[in-house]
């Protein structure tokens, strides 16, 4: 399939918002031309090889290089990468292919490459809570408080995702029932 300009070339931010589609570097130039409208005047697109944790550094680079564009931003002094096509990431997380790659950060036209970094201890936790009392008659009155961040928070909001909506109550005590 020729995809003619476009396999290089994003569309521009109004026709992504327009056709309410876009591949990850249309969605990587809507995201930076948000942040610009938004106030936020350094972040970036960003190149990279998905998954791929060799050096590329010292490559030449080339459009064949890369299979995946991000952002990069910085905000209140703090860098951050914002891959847009990972839907379940919350602010400040980048999926674990991104995560120590080598990517190519193009700032005013002038690129540069950065190591992506790799999620600390910190970032990738969870903390649950399970407490619950018996009644007189037997039965159990059970409360489940999780909090997650990184690799735990993308995979408990996969399972939360994967009920389908007829599964509703049965799946969430499915989620429940593996934390307690």
């Amino acid at each position: 399939i020729d995809l003619g300009e476009t396999a290089y070339q994003p569309h521009s931010a109004a026709d992504v918002c327009r056709d309410r589609y876009g591949d990850c570097k249309d969605m990587a130039t809507l995201l930076v031309t948000m942040l610009h409208q938004a106030g936020i005047k350094t972040a970036w697109p960003v190149l990279l090889s998905a998954g791929n944790k060799e050096r590329s550094d010292d490559h030449l680079a080339s459009p064949g290089a890369f299979d995946q564009a991000i952002v990069r931003a910085e905000i209140d002094g703090k860098p951050y990468w914002f891959d847009s096509t990972a839907e379940l990431c919350s602010f400040g997380a980048i999926p674990d292919g991104d995560r120590g790659v080598e990517a190519f950060v193009i700032r005013d036209g002038v690129g540069t490459w950065e190591t992506i970094p790799l999620s600390t201890p910190d970032q990738d936790q969870a903390d649950i809570t399970n407490q619950g009392k018996r009644s007189v008659e037997g039965c159990a009155d059970w409360d489940t408080v999780a909090k997650s961040a990184g690799d735990y928070d993308l995979s408990l909001r996969a399972s939360c995702r994967a009920i389908k909506p007829n599964q509703g109550q049965e799946g969430f005590r499915g989620i429940v029932s593996g934390m307690s």
